[in-house]
């Protein structure tokens, strides 16, 4: 998906959502980061009511190429934050934002969806990842959208904890081989 450039001059264009948050990070939906009380740990929740397609958030954070990711991935820890966009891979550990604190649920409220951001000059594209709610979100209730979590050879599964109905129950059921996955080509 792609946005139009935000420039003086280019008002015919409504689609800047990810744009005009960075600009106003007060027009966002308030959020707030929350001990769960569980064993999730952190979370986030809406301070508002979000209606259905609005976005949340951008999931911020240090862009890793294929080698980069595979390097990083070696030392990993509780403090690793990632999220893959394609072919590129997000470490929100350092230099993220709540969005990092999103949980997983098999019946999420939001979604991940990855935009193409014409840069400030327009003459290239950065790549963005917002968090969309799916459906509307009520105030005070926890933001989370499905991992779609894959384990790689070396990795055990995880138990899920989102405790919704239908949850799958243990998260990466879904073997990926190295060789498949891009961020080991």
């Amino acid at each position: 998906m792609y946005e139009c450039l935000s420039a003086p001059g280019n008002d015919a264009c409504s689609n800047r959502q990810l744009q005009d948050l960075a600009k106003h990070i007060e027009s966002g939906p308030g959020l707030e980061i929350f001990d769960t009380g569980g064993t999730k740990g952190y979370g986030v929740r809406a301070l508002c009511d979000v209606d259905q397609g609005t976005l949340v958030c951008e999931y911020t954070g240090e862009a890793l190429n294929a080698r980069q990711f595979a390097s990083r991935r070696q030392t990993l820890s509780s403090k690793n934050y990632f999220l893959r966009a394609g072919d590129l891979v997000i470490d929100a550990s350092r230099r993220g934002n709540a969005a990092r604190f999103i949980n997983h649920s098999c019946d999420p409220c939001a979604e991940v969806q990855v935009w193409s951001i014409p840069t400030a000059d327009g003459r290239s594209l950065r790549t963005a990842v917002g968090i969309f709610a799916k459906r509307a979100i009520r105030a005070g209730e926890e933001i989370t959208y499905d991992y779609k979590f894959e384990m790689f050879d070396d990795a055990a599964e995880i138990r899920c904890l989102c405790e919704a109905p239908g949850c799958r129950l243990m998260l990466g059921k879904k073997k990926v081989s190295r060789k498949r996955c891009a961020c080991f080509a």
